[in-house]
């Protein structure tokens, strides 16, 4: 359960490091998306990936007897609804038309895909690391089980 938690703890703090740099890559090349950005709105936004990674915590529950592709599928449901939820609705982050709608639905995409990769190989190589320290540890008590018996 804590390497559970561990994971979407993880999970939140590289979706807003990813939200933080698309978004200005983003600004820089449309000059829109940051007009009114500041300290409130960093608050704001890390609400929204805290809020993504507890929705994902107990969606997770739901969809663990499904694909792969099921469960990809609900994660960016539960992204998009907190995006178009608490940012759009309650943070008013951008205004309800199909312009804003299509481009905020892009960005979110982006920055899932781009989360889900960095947090994928961030898991994969700390479990690489746990797996080989437990390897060790077996091969060390092997070597001094095999000693006493000889």
């Amino acid at each position: 359960m804590l390497k559970r938690i561990s994971g979407y703890i993880v999970s939140c703090c590289v979706s807003f490091t990813v939200c933080v740099m698309v978004l200005s890559v983003a600004h820089s090349i449309d000059g829109k998306v940051m007009e009114f950005y500041g300290w409130k709105e960093n608050f704001h936004l890390f609400a929204c990936c805290f809020s993504i990674s507890l929705l994902m915590f107990f969606t997770d529950k739901l969809t663990e007897k499904y694909s792969l592709a099921v469960e990809l599928l609900v994660k960016f449901a539960d992204v998009v609804a907190c995006v178009f939820g608490l940012g759009g609705l309650i943070f008013r982050w951008f205004p309800f038309d199909l312009k804003w709608s299509i481009y905020v639905f892009a960005l979110a995409l982006i920055i899932y895909i781009i989360t889900f990769i960095i947090t994928i190989f961030s898991l994969y190589f700390a479990n690489e690391k746990t797996s080989n320290e437990i390897n060790k540890k077996i091969a060390e008590r092997k070597m001094k089980y095999e000693q006493k018996s000889d």
